[in-house]
């Protein structure tokens, strides 16, 4: 049996499915199955897949005769899987040679983290250019909390055992959300710990036939769902509103006075929400506060921004003063004995 299983679901992807495969193919580690669904291709994917697993035995298929949108066409994938661990890969995305290599070897040493992410870049179509980079948190209790208030994982990068997958029923049926809805309910239902890679390993393409670029109203109305019935399962008595301000601080918006209150108190609600369910571990309430505070700060104007740092320097150069004072009065003290 192989050791990893990557499922690749393609609908109409031929314009870079091939790039897809070649980065699988290209892994330093070698011990591995990929499960190509075709998801109701009408395009020339079926035709690129037949022609790679001919030559390669590694490369299993799986044919939808209906287009069932990407957590489903997953499912499908997850069900033929013989793998110990399991990872994706989008039709357009690339991965780095050496991302199977470390995934694995981490979650060998690591058998505490259950759901392993890695870095990674989003790219110009022709993979030339970067336009941004995914430096996401390592530790499990700011991935918890980034689920929500920040940008916490590279879900299509995840790695974790297949049996974890199984365990809470694959991705749920729905077109849009699903990644999220995934995620979190390995987190609340499986009880999984979390970690990312700092390597980037993953490598987003973007271009006008992307999920992305294609979202609808109902593609967002249906994420939003999902992001409020987590909120809901939080405790949380306004999810609208509390997942309206959560995305415009991950948008990287400023807030005003009163806004600047509210949001920090969302952010405080979230941390002993995440504590009060367990999800996280009570030592790592302090990391989050740290969190808090940065992400409050970065929400400020810029000239407030300035201000908050120019009073902390001055707190920390009158701290030195004192410091720097007490040793010269004690040096004098001792002096004075001789």
């Amino acid at each position: 049996m192989p050791l990893i299983s990557v499922i690749l679901p393609v609908y109409n992807g031929e314009t870079y499915l091939a790039e897809a495969i070649d980065s699988i193919l290209a892994q330093t580690l070698r011990d591995f199955e990929l499960i190509i669904v075709d998801d109701g291709s009408t395009d020339g994917s079926a035709q690129i897949i037949r022609a790679y697993a001919q030559h390669e035995p590694r490369i299993r298929s799986v044919k939808l005769e209906e287009n069932v949108g990407l957590g489903a066409a997953r499912n499908h994938g997850i069900a033929v899987a013989r793998g110990k661990y399991l990872t994706f890969i989008d039709c357009d995305d690339v991965s780095a040679p050496q991302r199977l290599e470390l995934q694995a070897g981490y979650l060998d040493a690591h058998p505490e983290i259950g759901v392993l992410g890695t870095c990674g870049q989003l790219l110009l179509e022709d993979l030339s250019t970067v336009i941004y980079v995914f430096r996401l948190p390592q530790q499990h209790a700011q991935i918890a909390f980034d689920m929500l208030a920040g940008v916490a994982i590279i879900l299509s990068s995840i790695m974790l055992r297949l049996d974890d997958a199984r365990a809470v029923g694959g991705y749920a049926k729905m077109r849009h959300g699903e990644d999220r809805d995934f995620s979190w309910r390995l987190l609340k239902d499986r009880r999984l710990k979390f970690a990312n890679l700092p390597e980037q390993l993953y490598f987003y393409r973007k271009h006008g036939e992307s999920l992305g670029a294609k979202r609808t109203a109902a593609h967002k109305a249906e994420q939003s769902e999902v992001y409020m019935r987590i909120l809901r399962q939080l405790g949380n008595a306004a999810p609208a509103a509390t997942m309206s301000r959560f995305r415009r601080l991950v948008a990287g918006e400023k807030f005003g006075w009163r806004e600047r209150r509210t949001i920090k108190k969302d952010m405080l609600w979230l941390v002993d929400a995440l504590l009060a369910q367990r999800l996280i571990d009570p030592a790592d309430r302090p990391l989050l506060l740290r969190a808090v505070q940065h992400k409050y700060e970065g929400a400020t104007p810029m000239r407030w921004q300035r201000w908050i740092r120019w009073r902390r320097k001055l707190g920390a150069f009158a701290a030195n003063v004192q410091v720097g004072g007490g040793r010269a009065q004690h040096a004098t003290a001792e002096s004075s004995r001789v």
